[in-house]
């Protein structure tokens, strides 16, 4: 799969578009360059809510990034800039001149968690000589690190963006649901019509309120009662009002459903392939997102 393709969760878009122009004032004004991959993310929205925000390394998913979001392109700094907010100069001088080499200008911060953690593109912090290319590295608090550390701990290093993007994984904050694209000419109401009769559940119908920054026209949730307990489908139109779309490459599936990961693994992965063999004998349908399982995995948040 191209990296591009379904990386961003599109409803939560709420940042100014990003042009070429942009990205090239950012590199001038951080004095760097940013993976190509990086400019064609940022390309296509800018900043915000990931489809995949966690990432799998040596077995564990570790959770990395400020809420599954990265920072828009005009609101990155470098990790000097951030070492302001808690360090004087004095301070940071002082630091600095405990290691051989140290540039904290050149670690650029591309996602923090409330100050927590910070992923970075690193080009050279600690080296005697810049690099054009960079790795990146994820930095978290540490009670017990030194000031000479600045306070951060270096938990691991990554050696390119593109090799963070092979496995960053669908799992973790908002990235719990299955999504299933729908093809089908008919409007969402006849749509909802034709659900609830074959699935005998009520579908209540939202718009305005909490729902409207979603910008749909309206969104349909059906709580069915599935064994024990109840399980939460929503359906939405793929295409918001302002036009934006939320599988911007799946035009051609009209209307989404979203299932409820902890609703599937409460009761068993049977009941979910039981309503895609239903939905595929009334539309046709294809499966665009799940929720990565790794049972043999420790799930981590360092």
């Amino acid at each position: 799969m191209e990296k591009t393709d379904l990386f961003w969760k599109s409803e939560h878009y709420s940042k100014p578009w990003t042009t070429a122009e942009m990205i090239s004032d950012k590199e001038k004004e951080l004095h760097v360059e940013f993976p190509e991959k990086f400019r064609q993310l940022m390309m296509i929205q800018n900043g915000w809510s990931m489809r995949n925000p966690a990432y799998l390394r040596d077995n564990e998913i570790w959770y990395l990034f400020n809420f599954g979001c990265l920072d828009a392109v005009d609101e990155m700094e470098s990790f000097d800039e951030v070492l302001w907010n808690w360090m004087d100069n004095e301070d940071i001088e002082r630091a600095k001149a405990r290691h051989d080499y140290c540039y904290p200008e050149r670690l650029i911060v591309f996602s923090w968690l409330d100050w927590h953690s910070f992923a970075c593109f690193d080009y050279g912090w600690m080296k005697e000589e810049k690099q054009s290319v960079p790795s990146v590295v994820f930095l978290w608090e540490e009670s017990d690190a030194r000031e000479d550390s600045f306070w951060y701990e270096e938990k691991f290093r990554i050696e390119n963006f593109e090799t963070l993007l092979d496995w960053l994984v669908h799992a973790w904050y908002e990235a719990e649901g299955y999504y299933i694209g729908v093809h089908t000419d008919n409007p969402i109401p006849e749509f909802v019509k034709t659900f609830s009769n074959a699935f005998d559940c009520h579908v209540e119908e939202y718009h305005g309120g909490e729902y409207s920054w979603f910008e749909k026209n309206s969104l349909f949730v059906c709580d069915m009662r599935v064994e024990w307990r109840q399980m939460r489908i929503q359906m939405s139109p793929n295409r918001y009002s302002s036009g934006w779309y939320m599988f911007w490459n799946h035009e051609d599936c009209p209307i989404i459903i979203e299932i409820e990961q902890e609703c599937i693994d409460a009761v068993s992965s049977g009941i979910f392939n039981e309503i895609v063999a239903k939905l595929q004998g009334l539309f046709g349908i294809k499966i665009l997102l799940a929720p990565t399982y790794f049972e043999w995995l420790t799930e981590r948040e360092i």
